[in-house]
Parts: C-alpha cells; sequence; structure tokens
C-alpha cells in the first residue's frame, strides 16, 4: 500500500481502498490521490467517493470510476488497450486479473497493433512493465499535440501617450501609416496514436477596426490605418462603457487642439441670436463634471419671442457637444430690418409684449434711448416703455433677447371711468370686453375740495391664452427611441402616459424604459427623453453609421418594421426604402402601396412595412356516426377527431364531460313472463325523438330507453372525412412555412364485430344483423338478448356475447355478463354485472353488502345503495351514493348525496352533499397515482399524468358534513364542521378551497 491507499482496477471498475493512517503510513491527501489518477481514461469518476473512503479510512473498497473498452474484452482476457477520447494517448488497462504482472512485452504490442497503435509506442515503458507488479492504467503510447499557430499582432508606428491638449503628440501627414498588422502564423499539426492527422488551430487574426479614431481610416485591404489628415496623432482615452475595448488612435487638427484646450471643466453652452437666427454652441465637460441640461436651455429660450424652435434638435447638440455652431431657432422681425442694423424689434400683439434683440452684430452695441422709441412707435407701441431695460441696453454690449415694452397696462389720471375705458381702449387696442379698469386711488379738486375729482386708474387689457392641447413626438435615430412633450396651455387637454404606451405597447423594441416615459410625460418640458431602443437586423451585422433607414425584424420573422437610423426624420423615398429593405434581407410580404405609404410623409418613426403570411394547419380526419344507435341523444352525426382516435382505444365508451353513452339508448319492451330468448334487434329501428326523456331539471329518466336500434349487412355505421393537408406560408425573410397537416384517423381500430372497412377506405359498414354498439373503443354490431321480465330463477345466469337488455329487476344472487352493454329497467338487487360496453341501470343498484358491478365502459344509475361498482368510465348517478364502494377512472357525477364509503374518481366526483350530519364517515379520493394505495399517495405539486390545468382532480360539493375525508393526490383534509360548499384542488402538497 502506499501513502496509505491503493488504487485497483478489474473489469473497467475503479476502486481505491484507505487504511487508518499509522506512523510508518501517514493519511492520504485527495491531491495525491488525483494526481495519480490524472491520467487514467476514466470514462465516469466520482470525486466524492474517492474523498469518502479517504474521510472514512476503514479499508473497504469504494468505486470511484469506471472504463469502458470497445470492443469488451471478455471476462477472461487480463489487459486491455484503452484509446482515449482525445486520441493522443493509449493506455494497457489491467481487465481480468487484477494485478497484472506480464511476463513479456510481446502481448502489449499484439494488443497495441490489434487496437489499431501505430505511433508514440513507448518500448521502453512497456519493457518496464515486465515483471512489475500493475494494479491501474498505464500509458504505453502517446501521440504528438497539435501546436496552435502565433496570432496576429499590431505593430504601432511609434509608442503613443494619451492625447492631452497641452502636449500633442507627434506630427503626421495624409496617408501616413499609424499601425500595421503582423499576420498570423500556422500551427505545427499533430498525429493521434492510430495514424491520424491532428490539424493545428492557427493563429487567431487581429482587427484593427477598433483603434479607428477621428482623422483615421484603414486601408482598403484593412491591414494598416492610415492618417486621413495633417495633425498630430495620439490615443484616445478608452470607453467607460466598455473599459475592455483598446483606446482608439485619432489624428486632430490643430485648430481641433486649441479647442480641446479651451475647454471648461464643466459642460458650457452658448446661445447666440444673430440675423434672426439663434445659434446653439456645446461644450462638454471634463471627466466627472456636469453637463449641460437641455431643460436649462430650453427655459432660457422659453422667454425668447422665437417663431421656431427644435427641441429635438437642441437635445442632440447638448448630447453630442461638439462645439459645432447649430441653427436651432428662428425669429422673424416685426419691422423690415437691414442687413447691417444693429438690432431688432420683435412684437407680440397676443401677449403685449415688445422685445429688442441683436441682429448685425454679437454681442450687440449700446442702443441709445432714442433709437429704441423711434421703433416702437413705428410698430405702433406708444405705451408701456420699461426704462430699466431701456437703461441696460444703452449701457454696454448685450448679447440676449431684452423685453423693452409691456403695453398690457397703462396708468391714466381721469374724470370718469368711461373715460379712463375709451382712452384705454384707444391706447392698448382690442375690444371693450378685453379692457379691465381699476380705480388706484380718488383725488379732490378746487376749494375745500369742492372742485371736479381726479380718478387715478390701472387700465389693463386680458391676455388671452389660447387653447393650446399638449402635444407628444416619437423621434428614432441610431437606436434610441426618443419622446418629446409639450404642455398644454390655455386649459388644453395634457397627453397621458397611456396614450403614449399605447402606441408603442406593440412595436418590437429591445427594451422600454416606462419610468422615464412616465417622467418626461409629467414634465412634459420639450426636452427629448430615450424610453426605448430599437436595434436594427440587417444582413452581416448594424447598418452604416450614416444609413438614413433601419429596418427591424421580428423574432419571428413575421413582421419587420423600418424607421430613421442617422437622422430624425427622413425623406424616404421607393428606391430608399428597396435597397433597405434589401440590406436587410427582408424579401417579401411588402408591396407597392405599403412602401407608398411609408414615403407619402417625412419618416420619424417606426412603421410596418412587410408582414408574413402564417401558414394554416390542415384539418384533422373526423369521423360521422351515420346510425342513430351509435350518437348522442340529440346529436347530429356524431363524431370523433384524429385526436381522439388516436387517444387510448379511441373513444372510450363515455364522455368524462357528459357521460357519453357507448352505444346509445337501448330498447324497453311491455313486462312480462314470457321467457328470456336472444333476438337480433327485432324491435324495429329507434327515431331521433325517441332518446331517453328528461325533466326540466334535466334529471334523465333511466326506466325510459327507448327501442333498440337495427342494422342489416351493407348499412353504413361510420362514414370518416379526410385530413386536409393545409395552406403553406412564408415569413419576411422569403422562407417557405410549411403548415401542420391533419392528422389522420385509422379505422382499423375502430372495426369491431360483425363491421368491416368499405373498399374506399372511408366507411365503416356492417356485416350482419344486430344492434350497433360502441365496445372498448370500437364499433361492433351485436345481437340483443331480451329478457322480458325479472332476472330470477326461472331465468337463471346469463352470459351472452352481445347487448343483454332486462326488462325488469335483477334479483339477488344471479349474474349478467355481456360483452356488449347491459340495460336493466328495473333495479339491480345484490346481483353481479359484468360488461364490456356501458351498464345503465333504471331503478338503481341496491347491493345488500354483496352486490358487485363492474363495466369497461360507462355506469348510469338512479341510485346505489351499500353496493360495490366499478366503470373505467364516467359514473353518473341521478340520486344518491350511500355506503357504497365506487371508483371510476374517470369522473363520478352524484345529483344527489354522498354518504359513507369510499368514492374514488381519477378525474372529479362532484355531488350536491358530501357525507351526513350525523358525522357518517365519508372518504372521497380523486387524482390518485398508478399503483398507490389510499393511505399512501405521493405528494406532487405537479399535474397527474400530464394534464393541464383546467383537467385536474378537483372535487366538488355544495354542502359538506363532518366526518369527510378528502384525498387529492396524496394530499389530504378532514372536515370537522358542518360546512358550504366548494370546489377542492390540490396545490403545492396542500388542498385549496376555491368557490363552488
Amino acid at each position: 500500500m502506499r501513502e496509505g491507499y491503493s488504487l485497483l482496477t478489474r473489469l473497467g471498475e475503479c476502486t481505491i481502498v484507505v487504511e487508518r493512517p499509522t506512523r510508518e503510513h501517514p493519511p492520504a491527501a485527495p491531491d495525491t490521490v488525483l494526481a495519480a489518477i490524472a491520467e487514467w481514461p476514466l470514462d465516469e469518476r466520482d470525486d466524492r467517493a474517492i474523498q469518502r473512503a479517504i474521510r472514512q479510512a476503514d479499508g473497504i473498497p469504494y468505486v470511484f470510476g469506471r472504463i469502458k473498452i470497445v470492443p469488451y474484452p471478455g471476462e477472461l482476457e487480463p489487459f486491455g488497450i484503452k484509446i482515449s477520447k482525445d486520441r493522443l494517448t493509449a493506455c494497457l488497462v489491467p481487465w481480468a486479473m487484477a494485478p497484472l504482472q506480464l511476463a513479456s512485452p510481446d502481448p502489449v504490442h499484439h494488443a497495441l497493433q490489434a487496437a489499431g497503435v501505430g505511433v508514440g509506442i513507448d518500448t521502453a515503458a512497456i519493457d518496464a512493465l515486465v515483471g512489475r507488479r500493475i494494479t491501474g492504467p498505464v500509458v504505453v503510447a502517446r501521440g504528438a499535440r497539435p501546436i496552435p499557430g502565433a496570432d496576429a499582432r499590431i505593430e504601432l508606428l511609434e509608442p503613443l501617450a494619451l492625447e492631452d491638449p497641452a502636449r500633442p503628440g507627434h506630427a503626421v501627414e495624409p496617408a501616413t501609416v499609424l499601425a500595421w498588422i503582423e499576420p498570423p502564423k500556422p500551427g505545427t499539426p499533430g498525429q493521434s496514436v492510430t495514424g491520424d492527422e491532428m490539424p493545428a488551430p492557427p493563429g487567431r487574426g487581429v482587427d484593427l477596426g477598433p483603434l479607428v479614431g477621428p482623422g483615421t481610416a484603414l486601408s482598403e485591404d484593412r491591414t494598416a490605418l492610415l492618417s486621413e489628415i495633417a495633425g498630430h496623432v495620439a490615443l484616445l482615452p478608452a470607453d467607460s462603457a466598455a473599459p475592455a475595448a483598446p483606446n482608439a488612435i485619432a489624428v486632430r487638427a490643430p485648430v481641433e487642439l486649441r479647442r480641446l484646450a479651451r475647454r471648461s471643466i464643466r459642460g458650457h453652452a452658448e446661445i447666440r441670436c444673430r440675423r434672426g437666427e439663434v445659434t446653439l454652441r456645446v461644450d462638454p465637460p471634463a471627466e466627472g463634471e456636469k453637463p449641460v441640461e437641455a431643460a436649462q436651455v430650453l427655459r432660457e429660450l422659453d422667454a425668447w419671442p422665437l417663431d421656431r424652435r427644435d427641441s429635438a434638435l437642441i437635445a442632440r447638440t447638448i448630447e453630442e457637444a461638439t462645439w459645432e455652431e447649430v441653427v436651432v431657432g428662428q425669429f422673424e422681425p416685426s419691422l423690415p430690418t437691414s442687413p447691417d442694423a444693429l438690432f431688432a424689434l420683435k412684437v407680440n400683439p397676443e401677449t403685449s409684449v415688445a422685445y429688442a434683440l441683436p441682429w448685425a452684430i454679437f454681442p450687440a452695441p449700446p442702443i441709445p434711448a432714442e433709437a429704441l422709441n423711434r421703433a416702437l412707435e413705428a410698430a405702433g407701441v406708444r405705451v408701456g416703455q420699461r426704462e430699466q431695460a431701456f437703461a441696460q441696453l444703452s449701457r454696454g454690449l448685450w448679447t440676449r433677447p431684452a423685453l423693452v415694452a409691456d403695453f398690457s397696462l397703462i396708468r391714466l389720471q381721469v374724470g370718469t371711468l368711461d373715460e379712463a375705458r375709451e382712452q384705454a381702449l384707444k391706447l392698448l387696442g382690442g375690444t371693450p370686453a378685453e379692457i379691465e379698469v381699476v380705480v388706484e386711488k380718488e383725488e379732490k379738486t378746487g376749494f375745500l375740495g369742492r372742485g371736479p375729482k381726479i380718478l387715478h386708474v390701472q387700465a389693463r387689457r386680458k391676455r388671452i391664452i389660447p387653447r393650446v392641447d399638449g402635444t407628444y413626438l416619437l423621434l428614432c435615430e441610431r437606436g434610441k427611441l426618443m419622446l418629446v412633450v409639450t404642455a398644454a396651455k390655455g386649459g388644453g387637454t395634457p397627453i397621458g402616459a397611456e396614450t403614449v404606451l399605447e402606441e408603442i405597447r406593440n412595436w418590437p423594441l429591445d427594451a422600454r424604459d416606462e419610468e422615464s416615459l412616465t417622467l418626461t410625460v409629467r414634465k412634459a418640458d420639450g426636452v427629448p427623453a430615450a424610453v426605448g431602443t430599437l436595434s436594427p437586423a440587417e444582413v452581416g451585422g448594424s447598418p452604416p453609421e450614416d444609413a438614413p433607414l433601419a429596418v427591424k425584424i421580428a423574432a419571428d420573422a413575421m413582421s419587420a418594421l423600418l424607421f430613421p437610423w442617422a437622422t430624425e426624420r427622413v425623406e424616404a423615398t421607393p428606391e430608399l426604402v428597396r435597397s433597405t429593405l434589401s440590406r436587410a434581407g427582408v424579401k417579401a410580404g411588402f408591396g407597392d402601396e405599403a412602401i407608398a405609404s411609408a414615403t407619402r410623409e417625412p419618416l420619424d418613426r417606426p412603421v410596418l412595412i412587410a408582414i408574413g403570411k402564417p401558414p394554416v394547419a390542415g384539418t384533422d380526419a373526423r369521423v360521422h356516426y351515420d346510425v342513430e344507435g351509435l350518437r348522442e341523444p340529440g346529436e347530429e352525426r356524431g363524431s370523433l377527431d384524429g385526436n381522439e382516435a388516436d387517444g387510448a382505444d379511441g373513444a372510450d365508451g363515455a364522455d368524462e364531460a357528459t357521460g357519453r353513452r357507448a352505444d346509445g339508448a337501448t330498447g324497453r319492451t311491455s313486462e312480462g313472463t314470457k321467457a328470456a330468448e336472444p333476438t337480433s334487434g327485432t324491435a324495429g329501428t329507434r327515431t331521433a325523438g325517441e332518446a331517453p326523456r328528461q325533466a326540466r331539471a334535466k334529471r334523465v329518466d333511466y326506466r325510459d330507453l327507448g327501442n333498440e336500434p337495427t342494422v342489416h349487412p351493407g348499412m353504413v355505421l361510420l362514414t370518416k372525412t379526410l385530413a386536409t393537408p393545409g395552406e403553406p406560408g412564408f415569413n419576411v425573410r422569403g422562407e417557405a412555412l410549411p403548415p401542420q397537416p391533419g392528422k389522420d384517423v385509422s379505422l382499423d381500430r375502430l372495426v369491431g364485430a360483425n363491421v368491416a372497412i368499405s373498399d374506399d377506405k372511408l366507411h365503416l359498414v356492417a356485416q350482419g344483423t344486430g344492434v350497433p354498439t360502441r365496445v372498448g373503443g370500437k364499433v361492433a354490431v351485436l345481437p340483443l338478448y331480451r329478457v322480458n321480465g325479472d332476472v330470477d330463477f326461472r331465468i337463471g345466469n346469463i352470459a351472452f356475447d352481445g347487448n343483454i337488455v332486462v326488462s325488469g329487476d335483477v334479483r339477488p344472487g344471479f349474474k349478467l355478463k355481456a360483452t356488449g352493454q347491459i340495460q336493466v329497467h328495473g333495479a339491480v338487487e345484490a346481483a353481479h354485472l359484468e360488461a364490456q360496453g356501458d351498464i345503465r341501470v333504471g331503478g338503481g343498484i341496491v347491493g345488500q353488502g354483496k352486490g358487485t358491478v363492474r363495466t369497461v365502459g360507462a355506469l348510469m344509475a338512479r341510485h346505489i345503495h351499500s353496493a360495490d361498482v366499478k366503470a373505467e368510465g364516467l359514473i353518473r348517478v341521478d340520486g344518491e351514493i350511500l355506503h357504497s364502494t365506487v371508483t371510476s377512472n374517470n369522473r363520478i357525477q352524484v345529483g344527489g348525496r354522498i354518504v359513507g364509503g369510499l368514492i374514488r374518481a381519477q378525474m372529479g366526483v362532484s355531488a350536491r352533499i358530501l357525507g351526513a350530519t350525523t358525522g357518517a364517515r365519508t372518504r372521497i379520493q380523486v387524482g390518485w397515482m398508478p399503483g398507490a394505495s389510499l393511505a399512501k399517495q405521493p405528494r406532487s405539486t405537479a399535474p397527474a399524468s400530464g394534464k393541464t390545468k383546467e383537467a385536474e382532480p378537483v372535487i366538488q360539493a355544495q354542502q359538506i358534513c363532518p366526518e369527510v375525508y378528502l384525498w387529492i393526490r396524496g394530499a389530504t383534509l378532514k372536515i370537522d364542521a358542518l360546512r358550504p360548499g366548494a370546489t377542492f384542488r390540490e396545490e403545492e402538497g396542500d388542498i385549496r378551497e376555491g368557490i363552488a
């Protein structure tokens, strides 16, 4: 034993034995064991078994791995050859003899030759094995591993430093090579132990694309980075959003370097007003400093008398912050203004204000008060001059519009209010209804105040704010969805967030920021805000940066949206739209009408441009019952589709929801004492109006069962309608979408006794005379055994290959067995009934603790007392079940109450009342697992038998009494007190109660 442990391999099973540590043998270490088996060609390895063996150290062998050799060496071979999965090693593995001792190396060489190993055989290692005790795999051959090639690398013209405007890098001329690629080198191929060549992975290439910065470009073959302009070269700082990306290389022109050197620490915005244009320049901040806010710029411009303002362009200019001068607004002067005028005048009659604005020179020079007064008089403004503004404009340079007059308010000294209104109307203009006059004070004149009064009056023209509803605008630019919202004015209707959400709800956005959308709608400040992202779908990657349009293809490729990419609004042409669709791989689902709709107006938002056509699934084959005896009561041609026909034996004789009868109603004859006799349905054919009569409360009177239908040879019992193949579709990529064909129905599975398939394979026809019956999922024509009266000692037990009809009762102790259905018009008293079809008992089942009823189909009875009843299909009882054992693999439906006994149904139990107020012990079980007992049901949170939630087993009742025990899939619940009804389900191992 080595280091306190030993390893052994025999018949492919690898074991480890660890002895308790002693002075001679220290404790075994897991790392030592794992190193010892590192080259073992294990197909399975359990490290936990090794740790367990070391931890226990009890001298017991622990299996920690297995080695599989193909072909299997057999139980007598002393060793085998195992080639590793990568085919780079071959190992000698002790097999039947463990430990193994070799007398000669020849058997090993022969085994290697037989295994196809001819390369890298270690002869010295094999010779060293002779006479040595071998307990585990030993490497006897090694192949040559392939050596990967060297990766390509990027070489720079010279070492570059990060960009610093104060210390420019070295100067370069246009077309100077700044960086180039040293190409990758191929690797050296390897060879497996079986002689196969193993290709070497080539060296990986590199891409100069991430290094392209301002003023640089790639060569045509993309192997060199060139300067585009004359300037200074430097490395740009790494992108904080992508720290793993390399530093790009930029070439800056001298003028740009000077601009960078002038940058302020914080972001800076400069607004200029010159010759009717308002321009904006934005300087970005230093790292970590505060940038310019669009809301700040917009608030400043709110006070300017602009005729047009582009809020979206303002936001984009601030975001780009390139210090480029951008025209973001305009105004038209109220008076004709020469190109060299020092200022212009803008008068707004609606708000009764006048502004002076810089015109030919920025900043504007001082303006004399006389020049301003002359301009105001020329514009018709004679009142409301603001002396403070006049003084400010006359003192020095000015750069912003100045409010120089507010002619909505004047002060007058008049004798009467009518005189004040008349003068105010002349001075302020407007209509009499718009003039408001307020007396500030009253002054008396003359001796002792007896002269005429002078009124000091303030007159104001009401400012009429027009009603303007709020507006919103959705813009797309390079995958960003921007929202611009303006506020309502004058009592207009504001924009609601739900209005915007409703428009973009069906857009295939990659992400939608509802929080930002709601905040933007609430602020309504005209500042664009990003509310979503929309990534394009292009063949070979994203569209070019200057591409005007892009396309978004839905995940299922059934629709495509066209949206702006490089600009907010695009004057799209049909040719541009078609080329964009072609670039994105959209080949179908659009036409001239869709393209014309997309190009009718400038495109500023996503529009649906192409729609695929989904395939139309084929209809399943169906079978229609042509004979009344095979249909449901009142059913117009009963049918069975492909899904039902391919289920468990087709129709199982009873529909789980409606209690479908397997063969229709059977006949009834007048009672008498005539002996029972077999018959072939001579009672005549039943008509559709002879179905069992139902009361208004939908209770079925099982005593009135109608007559048995009779068929004759050659009559069509069932007709098959063929499945249809469906219609193919296509997606917007032009790929065909095959339809799902309808499922076929095999009539072979429906063929029963005395029934055959027609030559055209579309019909089932009768081969004899008898009653058409559905038994065990098949259609059969069976003879009829009729008993006119009771089954007693006069008749005896009956076992009949067909249907049995008893017009009276079945007396205690007697047995009825039929391969078809059994119908008893009277009662079943402590008797034994067994049928392959349905069993229908008009007068109820009274078992007296002895009677049993068994059927493969469904069972219908008026009541069940003290009986043992079992059916594969539905059990429906019109009255009550008392102290009985009733089992169904489908459902049990009881119109009355269930008292005592054991009621078991795989799919559900429903009754009006469960239990009795006297506390009779009543057990109800649904959804049991196959092979499990009532007391030991496994708990499960999954629906039984893979059924959906709608098909989960439930227990329903309108009232539940004490001593009622409920079992649902192993979960249990005991009812201890009288309570109203409910619906019970199993959820997560417990029984949950819902509304009945």
